[in-house]
């Protein structure tokens, strides 16, 4: 037959995602796969029916949204609020779009510091030059003490599974059969350096160590 693919992307229970790209397959290849199926003379008269192509569409759609939620909940340093619809969640609103949050609107502790800061031209200029993270860091402490607390409280949430997913693999690069005799005390000053962001001075590590003399 005249089709676009050659055949049909096998799932596989080990790599979940892979349920995405063949369901889309299928659906794709759904006339094709009736028309095998019937010249096996197999009854699949259910795929002609309305109720089962809706029910298959959505399932194919909703899959391939949760496949691509997961892929970008795989990047590093990843926030919560560039993947949400901050309409439905007023607190992510706040913190990423302080400049356009309405104020009657905004809790009793944030308002005088709103109307503040949105009538600062040079803090505005700052916020669209500046990442979030590094904008709140410089130039919000200090003035705005209340929106800065509520800005620690939404980077502390989690918009990323990186950290979890690193900690593990290097859990298991770690702790294998040869380290039987690791604490647990040790395993976790192990993985706290192995995943941290801090860059290890050396130099001074080496410099501040006292030397082994042979005599």
């Amino acid at each position: 037959m005249d089709s676009e693919y050659a055949d049909v992307v096998y799932f596989s229970a080990i790599r979940w995602l892979s349920r995405a790209a063949t369901l889309k397959r299928f659906w794709n290849l759904r006339e094709e796969i009736k028309f095998f199926m019937e010249s096996k003379r197999q009854n699949v008269a259910f795929s002609s029916d309305d109720n089962w192509l809706n029910d298959l569409a959505f399932l194919t759609d909703i899959t391939q949204h949760l496949s691509d939620l997961n892929l970008k909940l795989q990047r590093k340093s990843q926030l919560l609020s560039p993947i949400s619809r901050k309409r439905e969640f007023p607190d992510l609103k706040l913190f990423a779009q302080p400049f356009d949050f309405l104020v009657e609107v905004s809790p009793d502790d944030y308002q005088m510091e709103l109307i503040e800061l949105q009538a600062d031209m040079d803090t505005k200029r700052k916020y669209s030059e500046k990442s979030l993270v590094d904008f709140y860091k410089l130039y919000m402490c200090e003035k705005f003490p209340n929106l800065s607390r509520h800005a620690r409280r939404m980077t502390s949430l989690f918009g990323s599974t990186y950290c979890c997913e690193q900690f593990f693999s290097k859990m298991k690069l770690t702790k294998t059969r040869c380290r039987s005799q690791l604490t647990d005390e040790n395993l976790v000053s192990q993985l706290r350096v192995a995943t941290t962001s801090v860059k290890a001075r050396i130099n001074k590590l080496c410099k501040d160590s006292q030397l082994q003399v042979s005599h």
